[in-house]
């Protein structure tokens, strides 16, 4: 996953919450180009900033454990998900 040290462990703009399963409710796509599409789950561990490119890395634990990172534009001018969270992902009741 890289530098975990840098990940923040908390509320990720007080709605995505460490440890909570999340699915995916609107398709959007990444900035390594992978779409992240409907019905889509996983546990949000944390985040990081990387003010340098403008983007967020949001990070994520599989249903099967693997743990992993993908970077979320701010700039993205079709879609600005992370401006629009709630839109994308929603908490999964246990």
């Amino acid at each position: 996953m890289g530098a975990k040290e840098h990940i923040r462990r908390e509320t990720y703009q007080g709605y995505l919450v460490p440890g909570k399963r999340y699915r995916v409710t609107k398709a959007f796509l990444d900035t390594g180009k992978t779409v992240h599409r409907p019905g889509e789950t996983w546990t949000y561990l944390g985040y990081s900033i990387h003010g340098f490119a403008d983007a967020t890395a949001i990070y994520t634990r599989s249903s099967n454990g693997v743990e992993a990172g993908f970077g979320i534009d701010w700039n993205n001018e079709t879609d600005n998900v992370l401006e629009h969270l709630r839109d994308y992902v929603e908490p999964v009741e246990p």
